[in-house]
């Protein structure tokens, strides 16, 4: 049992790691909420407008998406929930100001 889940954490480790992409590169206004999570999904997806957002900055997906994404998203929730609370914001401010412009 622990040597199947050392060889599944060596094989995700050497394919990439879309969260680890995310924070090597991260630079002000990159994606950053869920970031690495997004970048998986963009990548299943072949959502090319998402996914040249995310190189726009020097994020590149990794190799196998869909391996990586359970990771990526426990480690988003890691990183960003915490920086949430702390900061005292939502992740849909963005859109309630959007929402406000509209209705005017």
């Amino acid at each position: 049992m622990i040597r199947a889940m050392i060889v599944t954490l060596l094989a995700v480790g050497t394919t990439g790691c879309a969260t680890g992409e995310v924070i090597h590169n991260y630079r002000e206004g990159a994606p950053f909420f869920f970031a690495g999570t997004r970048l998986d999904l963009a990548s299943l997806v072949e959502d090319e407008v998402q996914l040249e957002q995310f190189r726009k900055y020097g994020m590149d997906a990794p190799r196998y998406p869909l391996l990586d994404l359970p990771f990526s998203a426990a480690t988003d929730a890691v990183i960003s929930f915490p920086w949430l609370v702390t900061n005292n914001t939502s992740a849909f401010d963005g859109l309630s100001r959007s929402y406000k412009k509209a209705q005017k």
